[in-house]
């Protein structure tokens, strides 16, 4: 059995805080019952779906909740509802009407693309629901992460960066970016997972770190 830590505070208090006005929505035309944040992995088995599930456990649950994965994603509908929490339950298609008519899911986007934004923006520009997409890459931790932050950082009230802290790979990769210049790191972060055994219960542990802060973990 896999456990999820509720002690989820300073993602909630992150959440609270963070200045919507940090969101692109002027520039990008993003209705203002729309939220955007991204999810990215330093490499995989990071972390990436637990941190998207975490956000889902923490986000007002009057919103609906859509994810979009950068490489494609392929899933029946009884694996969506395994490994998502709701309303995140079927992959949909990037309309207006199935957004309109679903109270979450999963939508196929290679929102690296500038076209592709556009399809996403026309898509929601007449929603009268509130909103919230969360940007992710799904299958490949390939792309230089300068290039994905920079892609979506203009949409994004938040982005936040999955860190598995018992594997050196990941936490050292976590550490180098920390220290890249020309990034907005007011809206970055770094969710660092540690996972626990208690009995026969596994157990997420997750903290939210900046780009400072996660200078102090030491590697396993």
């Amino acid at each position: 059995m896999t456990e999820i830590s509720k002690h989820s505070l300073g993602l909630y208090t992150l959440l609270k805080s963070s200045n919507t006005e940090s969101q692109g929505v002027n520039n990008l035309n993003i209705p203002n019952n729309v939220t955007c944040y991204a999810v990215i992995r330093s490499k995989g088995g990071s972390g990436e779906r637990h941190l998207i599930n975490k956000l889902i456990d923490v986000l007002p649950k009057n919103n609906k909740i859509f994810i979009c994965y950068e490489n494609e994603l392929e899933m029946t509908p009884n694996f969506v509802s395994k490994f998502f929490s709701k309303p995140v339950d079927k992959i949909i298609s990037l309309t207006q009407e199935e957004i309109s008519e679903s109270g979450g899911g999963i939508i196929n986007l290679n929102w690296r693309s500038q076209s592709e934004i556009n399809k996403l923006l026309k898509a929601i520009n007449k929603q009268t629901d509130d909103c919230i997409f969360i940007f992710s890459a799904g299958t490949s931790s390939g792309t230089p992460i300068v290039d994905r932050i920079n892609s979506i950082s203009s949409l994004c009230k938040n982005i936040f960066i999955s860190v598995n802290s018992l594997c050196e790979t990941s936490l050292n990769t976590a550490k180098n970016w920390s220290q890249i210049e020309n990034i907005d790191w007011e809206k970055i972060r770094f969710g660092c997972w540690k996972k626990t055994y208690t009995n026969e219960t596994t157990q997420h542990m997750l903290t939210i770190l900046d780009n400072e802060e996660i200078q102090s973990l030491s590697p396993p």
